[in-house]
């Protein structure tokens, strides 16, 4: 193919189908926009070792916070890409509520990286990369799962084989306004391995799903997988909650690779 032709493509493709920005509906050929930008943060240490869930950086003293110490069942890790603030809850709500399932295959690279770039992760030969599943109700009316979006791309660009290893086996109420004790409640016994899934002997599993919030929900998926006998079991997310006196942890992420 002539080397003209792909910028021509791309031309043709921008003026049809214009850009925008992944966290506002600004034109934009890049990931965000010059307002976006700013307001993506991400996290720096310390955390918990487990789930990155930031410290303060003072008075802490323990290389777990508490509910990982309390937790019965864990998985091995967890972290995130992002602060859920800004231009990635906007990212985020938009994918999810707005009917915008393109934006998985645009966010899916901060994802990959994450996992190539954490210390916790990135020697772990993962076997297989598995969604947070959806009730099949509640992907019935969105009309997609984007925690599996995420993951079909995640495990295209990491070269891991995709796995609906888990199912919802019942709907439960959003999780939303909800503490940790009643998050852990609302979700248990909601998860069970998938019908004719065979999971590898000690097999390492990569979680994937859009949000941490309070762990419980991938508490629970990795309670069901370490049962069925997978050797660790690990989770990233794009972005995580945090509490408003932890933010100031939290600093600009640097978006120059992504563009």
């Amino acid at each position: 193919m002539p080397p003209f032709i792909d910028p021509v493509r791309n031309w043709l493709l921008d003026v049809l189908f214009p850009p925008r920005c992944a966290g506002c509906p600004t034109f934009c050929r890049k990931l965000f926009c010059r307002k976006c930008a700013p307001t993506v943060l991400k996290l720096r240490p310390p955390y918990c070792r487990v789930c990155a869930e930031p410290f303060d950086p003072v008075a802490y003293h323990d290389p777990l916070c508490l509910s990982c110490r309390s937790a019965k069942t864990n998985f091995d890790f967890a972290r995130a890409a992002w602060l859920y603030e800004g231009a990635p809850r906007g990212a985020i709500h938009r994918l999810k509520y707005g009917g915008k399932s393109a934006l998985a295959a645009r966010l899916a690279p901060v994802l990959s990286r994450t996992v190539r770039e954490e210390d916790a992760l990135k020697t772990i030969r993962f076997d297989c990369v598995a969604p947070v599943p959806l009730h099949a109700r509640r992907e019935r009316k969105r009309g997609f799962n984007q925690s599996e979006l995420l993951a079909r791309a995640v495990a295209d660009e990491l070269g891991v084989a995709l796995g609906r290893a888990l199912e919802r086996t019942r709907a439960t109420p959003p999780q939303v306004g909800l503490n940790l004790k009643e998050r852990q409640v609302n979700v248990r016994g909601a998860f069970a391995l998938s019908p004719g899934f065979e999971l590898p002997p000690n097999a390492n599993i990569l979680l994937v799903d859009d949000v941490f919030t309070t762990g419980a929900t991938l508490r629970e998926c990795a309670t069901v997988l370490k049962r069925a006998g997978a050797g660790s079991v690990c989770a990233v997310t794009l972005a995580r909650q945090s509490a408003p006196n932890f933010q100031a942890q939290f600093e600009p992420d640097d978006l120059g690779w992504l563009n």
